[in-house]
């Protein structure tokens, strides 16, 4: 396998994980409404993405073509990796995160574009993941006044154990 095929591979499988870490990090840096803002929308943007798969659905490159990757079948429609991203991506800059916003429709642009390289992905399922990221931008826009609620709820409760557990 060529470094390019490599990195393209890498890209498309595992930079994703950069989201899980990204919100681990703005949770610690005190950045916790922010987070918990970003994690419900990148929650209900999978929702809609596997509700908009149920529709839609249709068989990934490598079932129907040679490619560079093969997996086991499934419905490829949209692609989960490149809604993740765009959900955090636009959920912070919904948030005025704006550099941390850019750099993930940067990331997401580029996980699309290597999904759709290596054969994972037709470059509809990443519209499609767009799409299902609009959907859950303008849900969660609408319910953010409960969402911010919980948020501060689950950050008391976070400073009641954190107080019980330092004065044991």
């Amino acid at each position: 396998m060529s470094l390019v095929t490599s990195l393209l591979v890498g890209a498309a499988n595992e930079l994703i994980y950069v989201v899980p870490l990204s919100l681990i990090v703005g949770w610690l840096l005190g950045y916790r409404v922010d987070a918990f803002q970003v994690f419900t929308t990148v929650v209900v943007a999978i929702a809609v993405s596997y509700g908009f798969g149920l529709f839609f659905a249709h068989p990934a490159p490598y079932q129907v073509q040679q490619t560079i990757v093969s997996d086991t079948p499934v419905n490829s429609f949209p692609s989960q990796h490149t809604t993740v991203l765009f959900a955090f991506a636009l959920a912070a800059l919904w948030q005025k995160h704006y550099a941390v916003g850019t750099a993930f429709v940067a990331l997401a642009v580029i996980v699309g574009a290597a999904r759709v390289a290596v054969g994972y992905h037709w470059p509809i399922d990443i519209i499609g993941a767009l799409a299902a990221t609009i959907v859950a931008i303008a849900f969660v826009a609408t319910i953010e006044a409960s969402v911010e609620q919980l948020a501060e709820n689950v950050i008391e409760v976070e400073y009641r154990v954190r107080s019980a557990v330092s004065t044991e």
